[in-house]
């Protein structure tokens, strides 16, 4: 199974990071073996870190950051996270797609390729709630949503 992450721009998630750790490897424990990240938020990047540290102990999980963009800056920021955290990258974007399209077209891929989503999304608006929203309606049975910011 395949998980991705959802979480607001600029909110920080340090003081969440046991609740999220605790809660990606629930889901290992329950067959989840990819999990895949934007890597635009501190919430993705405190995902893509516990995802990296359990690794150790789960050989079989695969921590992907799939990136929107596709500019040599960008990507070069993405290689250093990827050393860091123990994930491997995955580019997804089409080069057609204008670059105002690009977050909305990558949140569809993320929520088309998985199977459960892990989000921490406090707000009523904005694309991290669009995606929540859209996985809530999805019409996928087995999709599994775990809002930390809903238990905490």
């Amino acid at each position: 199974m395949k998980c991705t992450f959802c979480g607001h721009y600029h909110m920080s998630c340090t003081e969440i990071y046991d609740d999220i750790k605790i809660s990606i490897k629930n889901l290992i424990e329950n067959g989840v073996t990819t999990f895949y990240s934007a890597c635009r938020t501190d919430f993705d990047l405190e995902c893509i870190r516990a995802v990296g540290e359990l690794k150790d102990t789960y050989k079989e999980v695969g921590n992907y950051i799939v990136i929107a963009f596709n500019d040599q800056d960008y990507i070069d920021r993405f290689c250093f996270i990827c050393k860091f955290y123990k994930a491997e990258t995955i580019f997804t974007i089409n080069d057609e797609i204008p670059a105002q399209h690009a977050i909305p077209a990558l949140n569809n891929w993320l929520l088309n390729n998985s199977d459960c989503i892990l989000a921490y999304v406090e707000r009523n608006h904005g694309d991290a709630f669009t995606m929540l929203d859209k996985a809530r309606n999805n019409s996928k049975d087995y999709f599994n949503i775990i809002n930390l910011a809903e238990k905490i």
